[in-house]
């Protein structure tokens, strides 16, 4: 603390703030001026009686214009209200300076300093000088602080008589909010009056923002804040730490702390030299003071450190400069001298590996294994070494990356069981079986397993239970590059006896809940999965409960089946030996168990005179009653359910069975799930809760389905079942069914319908005739079997079909066809059913990491042989036949007829050129087929795996000329790391010849990939068809006739390219509509359509809904047929420019973010306003005006396009294939 502090708060202490504030004493001590504002009577804080010692909250603000308010109402809204907000702008050159004045003038509690921009330490430190309250805190203004926040921390330092209350911390962005996982590490349950020392965990909380101080302790033990740095917060709270502060940790959240979508917090620039500067000489500056500390303290920090805290700036290592790297790298390897070998062995193995190599080896080593790391999704290879768990990482070539043997240990608490039950079987004497799998991620070796039930409130095992190994497949996709996991399997029971037993301890009808937890085992190392989760898609997701045993009990599940498994044991007081609905009249006989003795002998305060009565109920609402009659030892009763009474904004409503007595006590009727049913093909049907008690359900529009089949050829698949379509509230009686996707409506080719019977059989194609004229099969995506609907009344447009018991038993099930991979299962509580579709790979041998891992070895092979006839074309991995690829395979077929021609595609019936074979991407019959080829010709790229052999001959055609930057030249945030290493390496490796379409776009893309080979610059083979006026004509013809377009129309065609920065929550790429084409389609009048086609990135964007003038032509394969059909192309900044100039017909770039996308997005090649080939606007209404005046749809044949055709498009002139064919013909006569 400086000395004109230190006066300063003395004079405050004595009352003397006003001297301190004026403005000749703060001139003469060259402190910042205060602003000074009248008061306000509009705070609502002061309407609130000041309860509790003054608390200053200190607000840095500097240029958080945006954000500014919402932090202040968070703190002026909270339930404590003696506060002193003490604003700070630092300097602000946007309207934060204004804002901050706005609130002082309206709020009594907000005080403002307006000072010179020196950085958040000192703007803190300032804030410190003019506070003189008992309690302090900060709030940077960018965060919010949650409601309660400050009472809390109040309430806490008052009862525990601390010095520091800490609360938790949540993140947010404008999309989501979360927890960080150190949350869970410092802050997993209360804690009051502790010190830092004595629990090492509460330093991964190095922030100054959510904690509240007693001032004379902070001034005790920290003083000032450190000033002109970043990381402030971390020496001093280290000081509080490792001091004797006494703190209170609290399990609440107290601070939301913000991460800016734009990146320009100045702690989220990781590749920033500066920064790792500043926070490597904050981490010495806190080892000075760790080191005062015990050893368990100093050993967790070194832990941190060099695990957690430097781990962030390794990363960015090949993104940043060789200074940055020298830098980091000299001060880790001091750091990881000075650590402790358990410290070191402390860290999580992949990092520990990632710290060794930053710290011992060179750059391009630490960025290989970043890399492999990066496409392993940090996957290690686990083994035993005498019993202990180890590890080691390989890359794909098999070589081991280094790490000393001693710190190979992979402590237990790194081991995390992945566990989940996947089946459940219910026996009629009621027996439980459920059947999973489980395992440690990276470990796939050989477990024991045990299992028991758990009863929380006593800390007790109740019953241990049966269970063993088996063999079975693991889902593939939870392979990963080292392990298959496969037969890690287990199959769990719980016996009647066992729950019998339970029951027979129970006071009541119910036990309480009782935690399932199973137990891995590996030689001495075990451990305990307390919250299982099981498969919601599966039979084991939302069972019912189970059968009743002969002695009266059953168990039910209880709570949400993916955060955990709690089983409830249940001993129904009455269960229906006979429950029997025709059609409306429903009889129910009880059969003695405990309670029902009742109804004769007299229980719980009942006699034999006591009358019982069957109802039916909806809510609370009793409908009908009937007495009960006993005969034989059996109470029966009939009545008639009134089906009349119903909520038709309801698929299916239900209503409640109950015993009633005489005084109005009822009770619930149990029974066994063989006498309810799923069926709709009555209009009352008895069904069960989720406990195994009797009710009705009354379907008004609803399906279920009882089977579902494939076709053998993988084309057609039938869903059979049965239906209700209430007359009364429906339209049709007659149903419709659909496949609804996310992106596609698939609707059936035949539908049997039996109204007397009310059964359906729908069958529903799995392919759809593209515009090409061919069958595809369906793009993988998932499908619900939903019932249409009539809409226009209360109920819904839809139903989800629902699965019949049979039918969910045995799902989810996996099916392979020629076409698809298909699963089929059971989803929501409702049970309804959803077919996925994907890649036709085998789950055996092809699908998930592991195989296709493994099946890539061909590449390292010594023995693969290459056919000397077979070339290979690709075009996009295999999601188009299309581009050059398809104008080469022409030539090739012409000019060599003899040769093997094989395509990589998504799907078999992808239709290939005559005479070629198509080979399904990840097939093992595609890595035979890219691994023995003579000739590849490729529009892009082959997996990172993929190994050219030196008689092997790669054509690389790339996909356009470039006007965004690309490979080297794009900034390295934007591409991911492997992206960027696979690219490097096949075009200094693997690239024989690329194809360019002008000499410009030969030196840009040579110069981009560093490519040092031959590049043919002599036009571009795709644009073969458009050079040639006849052959474009042709075409032109065809693709109208395809589209279902009239010769005469006006078509339009938009392209846009897609956008790094706009993604949608999901975190997919986002459509772009600049030109806002339903708009653009109504204005330009009945006689122009537009084809609407999204650049393949966004394909995964949520679907946009365009009117009857728009063709959504995203997917169409081949964008040469889009060209030709179309009179005027829009676009932006999309490389389809350089390609339509050929054509000689008008462009419109629609630009709205121009000057963003050219200076921060991606950059430009060349001045795209000063040589685009066409009029550039910035608004939808201006290109709408400009393609209403006829001019837009004459030929340009001006300058400029003249021009940029001539530049970038002059070699196309229709033998651009013959010239790359000629280039290869040498490799024909071998």
């Amino acid at each position: 603390m400086s000395t004109r502090t230190a006066i300063a708060r003395n004079l405050r202490k004595l009352g003397l703030s006003a001297i301190v504030d004026s403005s000749a004493v703060r001139s003469l001590a060259r402190a910042p001026q205060r602003s000074v504002k009248p008061a306000s009577d509009t705070d609502a804080g002061d309407n609130v009686a000041d309860v509790g010692p003054l608390l200053t909250v200190v607000v840095p603000a500097y240029n958080v214009e945006q954000y500014l308010s919402q932090c202040l109402d968070s703190i002026l809204s909270q339930s404590y209200t003696n506060l002193d907000v003490l604003i700070v702008n630092d300097g602000s050159t946007d309207g934060t300076a204004s804002l901050c004045d706005q609130y002082a003038s309206k709020h009594k509690r907000v005080r403002v300093i307006h000072k010179t921009n020196a950085g958040l330490g000192a703007a803190r430190n300032t804030g410190l000088s003019y506070s003189s309250s008992e309690f302090i805190t900060f709030v940077d203004s960018d965060d919010v602080v949650p409601p309660g926040a400050y009472e809390r921390a109040m309430n806490s330092l008052s009862n525990s008589g601390s010095d520091v209350c800490i609360a938790a911390v949540s993140r947010f962005d404008s999309r989501n909010k979360w927890k960080p996982f150190w949350v869970d590490l410092a802050h997993d349950e209360d804690r009051y009056g502790i010190s830092g020392s004595e629990f090492p965990p509460i330093m991964w909380d190095v922030f100054a923002w959510n904690k509240v101080y007693r001032r004379d302790t902070w001034d005790r033990l920290v003083g000032n804040f450190p000033e002109g740095t970043l990381y402030e917060d971390q020496e001093c709270t280290a000081k509080l730490f490792v001091g004797d502060a006494k703190l209170d940790v609290l399990r609440a959240v107290g601070y939301n702390w913000r991460l800016r979508d734009d990146n320009t917090s100045i702690t989220q620039q990781k590749t920033s030299i500066d920064d790792l500067r500043q926070r490597l000489d904050v981490a010495l500056s806190v080892l000075q003071i760790v080191d005062q500390s015990n050893e368990d303290y100093r050993g967790y920090w070194f832990t941190k450190t060099l695990g957690e805290d430097l781990y962030y700036y390794i990363r960015e290592v090949p993104r940043a400069s060789d200074e940055f790297h020298e830098l980091l790298s000299t001060n880790m390897l001091e750091l990881w001298k000075q650590a402790p070998e358990s410290s070191l062995k402390g860290i999580e193995p992949t990092r520990r590996i990632l710290a060794y190599t930053a710290a011992h080896c060179s750059r391009s080593e630490l960025v290989r294994l970043l890399v492999h790391l990066e496409r392993t999704q940090n996957a290690y290879q686990g083994f035993l070494d005498n019993g202990h768990p180890v590890f080691r990482i390989l890359d794909f070539d098999q070589t081991e990356f280094q790490l000393p043997e001693s710190l190979r240990e992979v402590a237990t608490d790194f081991l995390k069981p992945r566990l989940e039950i996947t089946s459940y079987l219910s026996d009629t004497d009621g027996d439980v079986t459920l059947r999973g799998y489980g395992f440690i991620p990276n470990y796939d070796i050989d477990y024991g397993y045990s299992a028991d039930l758990f009863d929380g409130t006593t800390d007790s095992i109740v019953a241990t239970l049966v269970i063993g190994t088996e063999s079975g497949a693991v889902p593939p996709q939870l392979s990963d590059t080292y392990h298959s996991y496969s037969d890690r399997r287990f199959v769990l029971r719980i016996p009647h006896s066992i729950i019998d037993d339970v029951a027979n301890q129970m006071n009541s009808t119910q036990s309480g809940n009782l935690q399932l937890r199973i137990h891995l085992h590996v030689g001495q190392h075990s451990w305990t999965v307390d919250r299982v989760r099981r498969d919601i898609h599966s039979s084991a997701g939302y069972p019912g409960a189970s059968h009743i045993t002969k002695r009266g009990s059953r168990v039910a599940f209880y709570g949400d089946p993916r955060q955990g498994t709690d089983i409830i044991v249940l001993r129904p007081r009455l269960f229906a030996s006979a429950i029997v609905l025709d059609r409306k009249q429903l009889r129910v006989d009880l059969k003695s168990f405990s309670a029902q003795s009742s109804f004769r002998h007299g229980v719980d305060g009942f006699y034999p005179d006591s009358k019982f009565y069957l109802t039916v109920s909806k809510v609370e609402r009793e409908l009908a009653r009937s007495e009960f009659t006993y005969r034989d030892g059996v109470a029966s009763a009939t009545l008639v359910v009134p089906e009349n009474q119903f909520d038709e904004s309801k698929s299916v409503d239900r209503l409640h069975l109950h015993v009633v007595d005489q005084t109005g006590k009822r009770w619930a009727i149990a029974i066994d799930r063989e006498q309810a049913t799923r069926d709709r093909d009555s209009n009352l049907a008895v069904a069960t809760t989720g406990y195994g008690y009797a009710v009705i359900d009354r379907p008004i529009q609803a399906a279920t389905a009882s089977s579902l089949s494939l076709s053998p050829s993988g084309r057609t698949m039938i869903a059979a079942g049965t239906y209700v379509l209430d007359p009364t509230v429906a339209r049709t009686v007659t149903p419709t069914f659909a496949l609804v996707g996310s992106s596609r409506v698939v609707h059936p080719i035949r539908t049997e319908i039996s109204h007397s019977e009310r059964t359906f059989k729908a069958e529903f194609p799995l392919t759809l005739l593209n515009t090409d004229g061919y069958d595809s099969p369906l793009e993988p995506d998932r499908y619900i079997l939903q019932l249409l609907l009539a809409s226009g009344k209360a109920h819904p447009a839809a139903a989800w079909v629902t699965t019949s018991y049979k039918l969910e038993d045995g799902l989810p099930e996996h099916r392979l066809t020629p076409l698809h991979s298909v699963t089929l299962s059971a989803v929501g509580t409702s049970r309804s059913l959803r077919i996925d579709l994907s890649e036709p790979l085998s789950a055996r041998t092809e699908a998930g990491k592991f195989n296709q891992t493994a099946n890539a070895t061909v590449f390292l092979s010594p023995t693969r042989t290459i056919s000397p006839s077979t070339i290979l074309f690709e075009s996009f991995a295999g999601a188009a036949v299309a581009d050059s690829p398809l104008a080469l395979d022409r030539e090739i077929a012409l000019k060599y007829p003899d040769a093997v021609r094989l395509w990589t595609v998504k799907h078999p019936l992808t239709p290939v050129p005559s005479g070629a074979e198509p080979v399904v991407f990840g097939s093992q019959k595609w890595y035979d087929a890219v691994s023995s080829a003579k000739i590849l010709i490729n529009n892009n790229n082959f997996p990172h795996f993929f190994r050219k052999r030196s008689d092997q001959f790669y054509v690389q055609t790339w996909h356009g000329t470039p006007l965004k930057r690309i490979g080297n030249h794009v900034p390295p945030k934007s591409l991911s790391l492997s992206y960027r290493d696979l690219m490097t390496k096949e075009a200094e490796r693997y690239w024989d010849l690329m194809i360019a379409q002008s000499p410009w776009a030969a030196e840009t893309l040579r110069d981009a990939f560093n490519f040092e080979g031959h590049v043919l610059d002599l036009g571009y083979p795709r644009n073969d068809v458009l050079a040639n006026p006849d052959q474009l004509d042709v075409l032109r013809h065809e693709a109208r006739l395809r589209l279902g377009l009239n010769p005469d129309q006006r078509v339009i065609l938009y392209a846009p390219t897609w956008r790094d920065n706009l993604k949608e929550r999901s975190g997919h790429y986002s459509s772009v509509d600049f030109l806002n084409v339903n708009k653009a389609a109504q204005s330009l009048g009945t006689d122009t359509i537009i084809l609407y086609r999204g650049h393949s990135n966004s394909l995964s964007a949520t679907p946009k809904k365009f009117n009857r003038q728009v063709i959504d032509v995203s997917r169409y394969p081949d964008i040469n047929f889009l060209i030709a059909a179309s009179d005027t192309l829009v676009t932006d900044y999309s490389s389809i420019m350089f390609d339509y100039v050929v054509t000689g017909k008008p462009i419109v770039f629609v630009c709205p973010d121009l000057e963003e996308y050219r200076d921060s997005v991606r950059g430009f090649y060349f001045d795209f306003e000063a040589t685009a080939p066409g009029p550039v606007v910035k608004s939808s209404k201006a290109a709408i005006d400009l393609l209403k005046s006829a001019r837009v749809f004459s030929v340009d044949t001006t300058e400029r396009y003249l021009k940029f055709r001539e530049l970038y498009a002059g070699h196309d002139d229709g033998y651009s294939s013959t010239r790359v064919v000629q280039e290869l013909a040498q490799l024909f006569q071998n």
